[in-house]
């Protein structure tokens, strides 16, 4: 909503009134919260929402208007792949628990991996952003783990033996990386 704090306070306090009076439903105060966009980002279902300034043109005078920017956050979603085993730092590293799979099934878990990412924050602003940050780092680590699994001393020996879609080379191979 757009409007001052007391404003919010009061609608804060009618939907209180109207879960708890109709619906039977109590609203813990504790997890609600009344936060300024201006001020802070707040965190809702993955997605950081904030405040941005967009200027648009009428009759050649500029003029501010607010939006709700929706943004996926990037650094958090690099720290669940660093805690999946994908990423380090901020390079793709192999990760040995696939090394027993199939290259093919390596190839499937890797897009798998990518696209639900993809697919979940497809509607943020800084979309184009995570997707080629994504498409990097699980590229790099996809690589990594087939130079290790083919005994392969650089990724560019992985790249010349598979395609750079990491597909089979000579064949037309309907699994690739990344199909997006």
């Amino acid at each position: 909503m757009e409007g001052s704090y007391t404003e919010a306070c009061f609608i804060l306090k009618a939907c209180k009134k109207f879960l708890s009076s109709i619906l039977k439903f109590d609203l813990e105060l504790l997890k609600t919260k009344i936060i300024s966009l201006h001020i802070n980002r707040i965190l809702f279902l993955g997605f950081e929402l904030f405040r941005g300034n967009n200027y648009y043109a009428i009759m050649r005078k500029r003029k501010k208007a607010a939006t709700l920017r929706l943004h996926a956050p990037i650094s958090t979603i690099i720290q669940k792949l660093r805690a999946e085993g994908f990423v380090k730092g901020y390079k793709g590293i192999p990760n040995f628990r696939l090394i027993s799979k199939s290259k093919d099934q390596i190839i499937i878990i890797y897009n798998s991996i990518f696209n639900k990412i993809h697919n979940y924050y497809c509607i943020s602003d800084n979309y184009v952003h995570l997707r080629s940050i994504l498409k990097f780092l699980l590229r790099e680590s996809c690589i990594k783990l087939l130079a290790t699994k083919f005994k392969l001393k650089t990724q560019r020996q992985v790249i010349r033996k598979f395609g750079s879609s990491l597909g089979n080379k000579y064949k037309n191979s309907v699994i690739r990386l990344f199909n997006v």
